[in-house]
C-alpha cells in the first residue's frame, strides 16, 4: 500500500467520487471499483477485468526503451514519483563520463518534483571505485543534483573472493527494476531492456547494497552526503554516520 499525503475526503461524495477527485490531484494508474456506471475511463470494474485486453490491469514486467535520458526516466517515472527511498546502482556511474551527465539529472529531477507520498527518506547512488577525490565528486555532483534533494554517495569494490558490484538496478521501497545496459545514455538508435524485479531478486539486491551489509569493500571516503537545502553541505564520514531506517 502507498500512503498518500494531504488527502481530503468529502463525506458528501461516494467512495468512487472521492477516488476520482484524488485521481485529478495525483493520477492513479487506474481505479478499481465495484461498478463503473458512469463509464469513467480512469475506473475499471470486474467486467473489465474479465476482458483479456484490459490494458491498465495487465501491467507489463518489462519494456524496451531508447537509451535517451528522457525515455529512460519516463519508463520509471511512476515508481520514482511514489517511492519514499531509492537506490541508483551502477558500478560505472561517474559524473566525469559524459554519458551519465544527462541521465542522472533526468532521474533526480523526478524525485525533486512534488509527489503524493511525502518527503523522501533517502536517495542513494552506489557505484564502483573510481579513485576520484572528494573535491571532484563535490564539484561534479553540484552541477547535477536538483535543489532541495539530499543524495548519499557510496563507492564499492569487490572483496577478495567476493562478488563484483556489477549489475545495474534501481530498487525502491515499492519495488525495483534492472537496466540491462546501464543508467547511462547510448548512441542514437540504441535501446535497452528494463525489467521489473521479482520479489526474490528485489530482496537479494536490496540486502546486497544495504549500507549496513558487508558484501563489498567501501572506498576510503565511505559516505559523502550532499545537501542542497538552502546551501551545500559536504560531509565525509568513516565509519558512516548516516544510515536510513527501512521497514
Amino acid at each position: 500500500m502507498i500512503k498518500r499525503k494531504d488527502i481530503i475526503g468529502d463525506e458528501a461524495l461516494t467512495w468512487l467520487d472521492n477516488a476520482i477527485q484524488e485521481d485529478a490531484r495525483h493520477p492513479f494508474r487506474a481505479i478499481l471499483a465495484r461498478n463503473n456506471n458512469a463509464d469513467r475511463p480512469e475506473s475499471i470494474d470486474e467486467s473489465a477485468l474479465a476482458d483479456s485486453l484490459c490494458a491498465v490491469w495487465d501491467n507489463p514486467h518489462g519494456c524496451t526503451v531508447n537509451t535517451t535520458a528522457h525515455d529512460m526516466a519516463k519508463a520509471v517515472t511512476e515508481m520514482l514519483v511514489c517511492c519514499r527511498w531509492v537506490n541508483f546502482i551502477d558500478p560505472h556511474i561517474s559524473t566525469g563520463r559524459p554519458d551519465y551527465r544527462p541521465s542522472l539529472p533526468a532521474f533526480l529531477n523526478i524525485l525533486g518534483c512534488d509527489q503524493p507520498v511525502g518527503p523522501r527518506e533517502s536517495i542513494e547512488i552506489h557505484t564502483g571505485l573510481h579513485h576520484g577525490t572528494a573535491g571532484f565528486f563535490r564539484d561534479s555532483f553540484l552541477q547535477l543534483i536538483p535543489n532541495g534533494l539530499r543524495v548519499t554517495f557510496y563507492q564499492s569494490q569487490e572483496r577478495l573472493g567476493g562478488r563484483k558490484p556489477h549489475n545495474r538496478y534501481v530498487p525502491t521501497d515499492i519495488g525495483g527494476v534492472s537496466f540491462q545496459h546501464g543508467l547511462d545514455i547510448g548512441a542514437d538508435g540504441e535501446t535497452d531492456g528494463i525489467t521489473r524485479l521479482d520479489l526474490a531478486q528485489y530482496i537479494f539486491r536490496f540486502k546486497e547494497y544495504d549500507s549496513a551489509a558487508a558484501v563489498f569493500d567501501q572506498a576510503t571516503v565511505l559516505l559523502v552526503m550532499v545537501e542542497t537545502l538552502g546551501g551545500w553541505e559536504w560531509m565525509e564520514t568513516w565509519p558512516p554516520a548516516y544510515s536510513p531506517t527501512r521497514k
